[in-house]
């Protein structure tokens, strides 16, 4: 939420948005998900894995997608659960079967 709305908010400032009018918080409710979010989680999401797993690349690629596509297709605020739960399935998996 925070990259999605800190794109948007710079795409306001240099103009190449429609500014709304009002104070906004620092996350806002919004109906619709941004690349910039997605992108955002699938980088946190692979740096976390790789704190917690350490350097394996299968690993932290298929764990980081998971999460960003779970991230992406769960609506509302369903993704708080969904994306744990997926992302740690996949990373158990591909540990325990992958390796």
């Amino acid at each position: 939420a925070l990259a999605g709305q800190s794109y948007q908010e710079w795409r306001r400032q240099r103009h190449l948005r429609k500014a709304e009018p009002g104070r906004r918080p620092a996350v806002k409710v919004r109906r619709h998900k941004t690349l910039a979010g997605t992108l955002g989680c699938l980088f946190v999401s692979m740096g976390m894995i790789l704190l917690v797993v350490g350097p394996q690349p299968l690993v932290i690629v298929l764990g980081g997608t998971t999460a960003a596509l779970m991230e992406r297709w769960t609506h509302g605020r369903w993704d708080n659960l969904t994306m744990p739960l997926a992302t740690a399935g996949i990373v158990h998996y591909a540990l325990t079967w992958l390796d």
